[in-house]
């Protein structure tokens, strides 16, 4: 049995004009399945983790012409800003990995693991600037994006490599988690485990 809380020491950064402001994720907690004190021969384990996160990120200078609705009448635009908000559930589980102890207190393993986000809410703030006004002249507008919830569903698949060094049989343990993610980035997890 395992027990583990993963911290996300790097990310990927913003990519496409995006300003990542924020950034958060909570604690990761999780619970895996192995044999008990499996010594050295390599054997199977399978985990199952859950934590939430959110981003604040902003778009600035989308040059995109329009129109704005502003009390009742209609204003041409020639661009705008863009600051949103995001809120996630995430689900990870790693169906297939194989770890291997070299002694008691040092263990190695790798897999798959598979990632799904699921978008609990949404919301965004767009600032216009308005065609023919002064440069200084704009127009900031609060948008509900489906109201409060996007429903947006990300689904990924990452290979890993990892190493444990504590009590790797039975005990506390200390693990470093490399996962390739190919677009989506590399990460780095520390975390900490419990076999019992």
């Amino acid at each position: 049995m395992f027990a583990g809380w993963h911290s996300i020491l790097a990310s990927p950064q913003a990519k496409d004009g995006m300003t990542v402001l924020k950034d958060r994720s909570s604690w990761m907690v999780g619970i895996g399945l192995a044999p008990l004190a499996p010594y050295r021969r390599p054997y199977l384990q399978v985990e199952f983790y859950m934590n939430t996160w959110q981003r604040e990120a902003a778009i600035n200078g989308v040059d995109e012409k329009g129109e704005i609705q502003i009390d009742g009448r209609y204003y041409g635009y020639v661009q705008y800003d863009r600051l949103f908000a995001e809120k996630y559930v995430q689900l990870k589980i790693v169906p297939l990995q194989v770890r291997y102890n070299i002694n008691e207190y040092i263990s190695v393993g790798a897999g798959l693991l598979g990632k799904i986000d699921i978008n609990t809410e949404a919301s965004e703030h767009n600032v216009y600037y308005l065609m023919g006004a002064a440069r200084d002249t704009m127009v900031s507008r609060p948008l509900l994006v489906s109201e409060g919830k996007s429903g947006d569903r990300n689904f990924g698949i990452q290979p890993f490599i990892d190493v444990n060094v504590g009590k790797v049989y039975l005990g506390p343990a200390l693990g470093l988690r490399y996962l390739y993610g190919g677009r989506q980035g590399q990460f780095l997890n520390l975390y900490a485990a419990w076999r019992f």
